[in-house]
């Protein structure tokens, strides 16, 4: 079989948007609390000197 040409092969799978929204959602408040976490740790520790 000859490969497919780019224009008529689908650029996404139907699925793959919905998997990459429910991993980003996940990943983006796992990086808010860590940014928040560090930040309060060093708010913490400038205080404390």
């Amino acid at each position: 079989m000859p490969p497919l040409p780019l224009e008529h092969r689908p650029r996404q799978q139907p699925g793959a948007s919905v998997l990459v929204r429910y991993f980003m959602i996940p990943c983006n408040i796992c990086l808010i609390l860590l940014a928040t976490s560090t930040l309060g740790f060093a708010v913490l520790l400038f205080l404390s000197n």
